[in-house]
């Protein structure tokens, strides 16, 4: 790059007697070679190198040429020529925007220096764009690798909600089998054949309760925010926990009527479960008011605030309050209200999402209409 043809000259004579062919472009100072530093860019072939004779101070034209240059290229090789009395590298170290130092040769430029020069700087440009080349292959197979890594732990995130998902409505569905099924069993004598076939039903409404909690073992493997609440714990803070209940069904298979003037608001948005917690409950002698969902609940609270003595209730429902938040609202009215919850998933993923009350009992689906009447007569008769 040089205004004059001297220097064009002096480097393609050098040049064309190396071992290695190098392509050589000509241009003069400025637009010029700029733009066909451009054009060898677009064509894929950019520069590697450039020799050039800018000119002492104060001509600044060849280093702003030089400066854009190593701006759009900044792996670009500069070899600077001039006379013998030029002194003037500090000043172009400091118009280059580039920390890598110049190569400065001296005009006239001796048999063999710029071909030399060349060469070392062909070898160190093709080292420094194959590091490029493996750098930027190795930035890719990371990013692969992370993208498959967040892509499978999304996948592995949707399975266990999925597993957690069909493992509560599995449990909802066990529930009313196995409740129905020990209704009929609890009833009159059946024939010894509708017996077995109702031992049959128990016995795999039972396997089937395993299963599903095999499959809320898994969703509990992804838990992204564990919180220290235990739902457990505060299962086991009621008093007469471990204590055994008063029986509900007396050896002859009969139904105990042991209620009173207790009234009951069950709140549950699976209807076949609701039937069935309201006959159990019924049955035992309660007054049942249900819904399914907490906004009937709180209508039917404000109607028979003053009668309701409990507060059963799922703790997610549908419409987007959970049966923690409606605990809270109603026995902000009355402190005295007893609360159970139930649900059909594991307790530990429920544990940070509904952080228990002390004073509410909790009885996990599935569960034997038996156990749901024992729980609800123990709450009633806490102090």
């Amino acid at each position: 790059m040089d205004d004059a043809p001297d220097l064009r000259r002096q480097v393609r004579d050098s040049l064309a007697c190396a071992a290695v062919r190098f392509e050589i472009d000509g241009a003069g100072l400025g637009a010029e070679a700029l733009a066909c530093a451009a054009k060898a860019r677009a064509e894929g072939r950019p520069y590697a190198m450039v020799f050039a004779a800018p000119g002492p101070p104060p001509a600044r034209h060849g280093l702003q040429t030089l400066a854009r240059l190593r701006e759009e290229n900044p792996t670009l090789e500069v070899i600077v020529c001039g006379g013998a009395s030029d002194s003037w590298e500090e000043d172009l170290a400091l118009q280059l925007a580039r920390g890598d130092p110049c190569l400065f040769l001296k005009t006239p430029i001796a048999a063999g220096a710029a071909r030399q020069w060349a060469l070392f700087l062909a070898r160190k440009s093709d080292a420094a764009r194959q590091a490029r080349l493996e750098l930027e292959q190795t930035h890719s197979l990371l990013a692969a690798a992370e993208e498959a890594r967040r892509a499978a732990r999304e996948q592995y995130r949707l399975l266990c909600e999925m597993a957690g998902g069909i493992a509560h409505d599995f449990n909802n569905l066990l529930t009313v089998i196995s409740g129905h099924a020990g209704m009929l069993m609890a009833g009159p004598p059946a024939g010894a054949k509708a017996a077995d076939s109702l031992k049959e039903i128990a016995a795999a409404a039972k396997r089937a309760g395993d299963l599903t909690r095999q499959l809320m073992t898994f969703s509990r493997k992804h838990e992204l925010h564990p919180q220290a609440a235990d739902l457990s714990e505060a299962v086991n803070n009621v008093p007469g926990w471990h204590q055994k209940s008063v029986p509900l069904i007396t050896p002859s298979g009969g139904q105990e009527v042991i209620g009173g003037t207790e009234t009951i608001l069950l709140v549950e948005d699976e209807t076949p479960l609701l039937k069935l917690m309201h006959h159990t409950l019924e049955s035992c002698g309660y007054k049942v008011l249900d819904s399914s969902t907490g906004k009937a609940a709180l209508e039917i609270w404000e109607a028979h605030k003053k009668t309701i003595d409990l507060l059963l209730s799922d703790l997610i429902l549908p419409d987007g309050m959970s049966g923690r938040e409606l605990a809270k609202i109603l026995q902000a009215e009355n402190p005295g209200l007893k609360v159970i919850y139930t649900s059909g998933y594991d307790t530990a993923r429920l544990e940070g999402d509904f952080p228990p009350a002390v004073e509410a009992a909790f009885i996990q689906k599935p569960f034997h209409t038996r156990k749901l009447a024992e729980i609800v007569f123990d709450t009633l008769r806490q102090k």
